[in-house]
């Protein structure tokens, strides 16, 4: 699920250890913030198709229909862009604190969880007092199905995804927080367990994951939901492993990462846009794109922007954007809230979800209202939480 790349932790020198390598110049990757907005919004886009029950020519009148037609059509996948990025951020940020076990899994887990609970809490809150009143009146939930008391339950401790739901519930898309949160668990094993020789693990849990995923499974933790999450999460590791290899070993090893990234990702995106905007049999060819968006097409693609990060010759540029992942988390969390406000809305008047102008209000509505509760409530309950109950 989205994150901000906050200031990476500080990792103290006691005088009995042993030198490091010379720290990133990077406080914080403006680029990839940006991608996260930006996915964030795919993920708006793509849930825009819950409202074709009021206008099935949806399907076919979409507002903007060529210059978003990817994620109207492939938007699910922004999630796993979600996914890569937080686990370059998290092998850049955490990693070496908690292999010099400067912070345990305790604090570790309440720093993720008054990022993530606050608003997870308040949009379920909301989703479920909605869509009471929607079965009261019309005996049937908007959209996700299962929002009974055990789901309730699920979404609670964020755990709706872990193999005891039969399905999405409530605040839909807050499945990827309960990923995120066994990643989190996932992550910090791994690093604790290995150290700085992770990297093998890593790959080895990636595999796990898109093994799970590939095949469906479904049992409890061992899913294809948490596959999904394992391979996206890991392989945005293994992309900062590399990127922390090449930027500590020199210029040339650094510009060979650079150039090789750019050719990778501009491969990768160049056959998306053919398989978007002119498919064919051809792309039978390419076997399962899937595997290779995630193995292949974001990591390269977080890896390339984290570099220019790095060279710092557009970060003015990225910095002005940078606002856009911030709201990430709350555009992302609360789209569908918006989407329960239309559909009370159609309920009194009629309107056109074919129009540009209503898809616009949706978006704008949304991006809107996320920034009021970044600033008015996210960001403010993080801090209490912190302070109040999180020593220094």
């Amino acid at each position: 699920m989205p994150t901000t790349s906050e200031t990476k932790i500080p990792v103290p020198q006691s005088p009995a250890s042993p030198p490091t390598p010379a720290a990133s110049p990077v406080a914080r990757f403006w680029t990839l913030d940006v991608l996260r907005g930006i996915a964030a919004l795919g993920v708006v886009v793509w849930h825009y198709r819950h409202f074709t029950p009021f206008a099935p020519s949806l399907e076919t009148e979409r507002p903007f229909n060529a210059p978003l037609l990817f994620f109207y059509n492939s938007g699910f996948v922004m999630v796993d862009l979600f996914f890569c990025l937080s686990g370059f951020i998290f092998f850049w940020k955490y990693a070496e604190s908690i292999q010099r076990r400067e912070i345990g899994f305790r604090r570790f887990l309440y720093l993720r969880w008054t990022r993530l609970y606050p608003l997870h809490l308040a949009t379920l809150l909301f989703v479920a007092t909605a869509q009471f009143f929607i079965h009261s009146s019309h005996n049937a939930y908007f959209v996700y199905p299962f929002n009974d008391v055990r789901h309730f339950v699920l979404n609670l401790f964020m755990v709706s995804q872990w193999g005891w739901e039969e399905g999405l519930s409530f605040n839909g898309p807050a499945w990827s927080i309960s990923v995120e949160m066994f990643l989190y668990i996932a992550f910090f094993g791994v690093v604790f367990a290995f150290g700085r020789r992770n990297a093998l693990a890593a790959v080895l849990l990636a595999a796990l994951g898109w093994f799970l995923y590939a095949n469906y499974y479904d049992w409890i933790l061992l899913k294809a939901t948490i596959g999904e999450g394992l391979v996206s999460f890991f392989m945005g590791g293994f992309a900062y492993k590399i990127y922390n290899r090449a930027t500590q070993s020199g210029e040339r090893p650094t510009a060979i990462a650079f150039t090789a990234s750019a050719v990778a990702m501009l491969a990768f995106w160049t056959i998306i846009y053919f398989i978007t905007y002119h498919p064919g049999p051809w792309a039978a060819s390419l076997g399962n794109w899937f595997f290779w968006t995630v193995i292949l097409g974001f990591p390269t693609t977080v890896l390339f922007l984290a570099l220019i990060d790095h060279s710092k010759t557009v970060e003015a540029v990225f910095r002005r954007l940078a606002f856009l992942g911030d709201l990430s988390y709350a555009v992302y969390l609360l789209h569908f809230p918006v989407q329960l406000l239309f559909f009370f809305a159609v309920q009194r008047i009629a309107i056109d979800f074919t129009h540009p102008a209503v898809f616009l209000l949706y978006v704008g509505g949304t991006v809107g209202i996320a920034w009021l509760a970044y600033l008015g409530f996210e960001v403010p309950a993080r801090r209490y939480l912190r302070k109040r109950f999180c020593k220094p």
